[in-house]
């Protein structure tokens, strides 16, 4: 009886925390408002003849350039930008499908969460401003450089041929799901869990909640320049 209390008590505060970030914070999200069509699923995939081995073909999907959405492990902890108390993975082919980027192949070295074409793994990134070294994200060529036709029910690769992403809508998700996961406590519970782990010290969760806001600050930054 004492248990089912208690649950019921949890509930009401989820819903209340929820409701009231739906009065106070969703005026502010309208500005970000994400226009995406449905995700519609690859048929079976053709790739063309064009000189290329499937290693070279990987390697052009996925190597780093220089580029950096944000932490790896933040881009896969971070979820959907969505009002519903539990939300798909941001990282997830249906949902990034949605922005026109193509699903990549897995592969153990260069794609082991097996990202979409176009999304590079930066192991050896230098944060200029910290002096930190950690992993991150970014696009590369292949994000913009390679189409997929779709026909009957085939997928037709087009290695080099011009990539149909929105990268504009793709920008504003990141910035609803960053500002979500910033202001609905169990949204970043969840990440910070997945981040961290379950057995992170008081001193770690302060450090990522310092860093996420930091983060967080510098893109609003940026926008508004």
């Amino acid at each position: 009886m004492r248990k089912t209390i208690w649950l019921l008590v949890v509930a009401v505060v989820l819903f209340l925390a929820t409701a009231a970030f739906v009065v106070f914070a969703l005026p502010q999200l309208q500005a970000l408002h994400v226009e995406i069509p449905a995700y519609r699923k690859p048929g079976d995939l053709v790739k063309l003849e064009q000189g290329w081995k499937d290693d070279r073909r990987t390697q052009f999907h996925h190597t780093p350039q220089g580029t950096e959405i944000m932490r790896y492990k933040w881009f896969m902890a971070l979820e959907q930008p969505c009002l519903t108390p539990f939300c798909g993975k941001f990282a997830d082919q249906e949902f990034l499908g949605r922005f026109g980027f193509i699903a990549g192949e897995q592969d153990p070295k260069i794609n082991p969460d097996g990202l979409p074409v176009g999304f590079a793994r930066d192991d050896q990134f230098h944060d200029p401003a910290t002096g930190q070294s950690y992993p991150v994200v970014g696009l590369n060529c292949a994000a913009c450089h390679t189409a997929e036709l779709h026909y009957d029910h085939y997928s037709v690769r087009v290695d080099g041929g011009p990539a149909m992403t929105n990268l504009g809508e793709f920008l504003k998700a990141i910035g609803d799901a960053l500002l979500l996961t910033r202001v609905v406590p169990f949204r970043y519970y969840r990440f910070q869990r997945e981040v961290l782990g379950p057995d992170a010290t008081a001193a770690e969760k302060v450090a990522l909640q310092t860093e996420f806001n930091a983060f967080l600050q510098a893109s609003v930054n940026e926008v508004n320049e």
